[in-house]
């Protein structure tokens, strides 16, 4: 097989690079309609949500389970509470295999047409990507005479605490 061309090299790197830099973390923001990433939640009783973040390959775990923990707070305000327990809470993590191409060349398309064609010569098992799914079903306290002895998050302190965390997405250029 010859070697490849140093603008075939060049167009193939930057394509590459593309492609990298257009993938970011997860930002913290609702699961959009049809979407994958993002949070949701779900009321189960008036004093009781679900709350899921599920992040992308590029999301870390801790990322995932401290905007699980900041929707909650969240929602508890919005519902007019001021704490939140988690009663059961569990983290998934999904593994995406990836391949590696180990030869490119260029071939003849075929009996339907003229040129020549980009094709993958052999592909061979590459590193994996790992991406973390957290969610937790949360008791809602009006106040602390009602927690009892029970453990829970302050909503307004667990909002100030860990608003510098959060990283919201981009906003989007308006059309002209």
């Amino acid at each position: 097989m010859s070697a490849l061309s140093p603008s075939l090299m060049t167009a193939l790197l930057a394509t590459s690079l593309l492609v990298a830099c257009a993938h970011t973390p997860t930002p913290y923001q609702p699961r959009p309609e049809g979407g994958q990433y993002g949070y949701s939640e779900q009321g189960l009783e008036p004093d009781r949500i679900r709350v899921v973040f599920r992040g992308n390959t590029l999301t870390a775990r801790e990322t995932v389970e401290n905007y699980l923990l900041y929707r909650a707070a969240e929602v508890t305000q919005q519902r007019g509470y001021a704490y939140f327990s988690p009663m059961q809470q569990e983290v998934e993590r999904e593994e995406e295999e990836r391949y590696v191409a180990t030869g490119v060349g260029f071939g003849h398309p075929g009996w339907y047409g003229w040129g020549t064609r980009f094709m993958l010569m052999e592909t061979l098992p590459g590193n994996s990507r790992e991406s973390f799914r957290a969610s937790a079903v949360f008791k809602l306290y009006k106040d602390q005479e009602a927690l009892g002895e029970k453990d829970a998050f302050n909503a307004a302190a667990v909002l100030q605490e860990m608003a510098a965390l959060i990283q919201r997405p981009e906003p989007k250029a308006e059309a002209e």
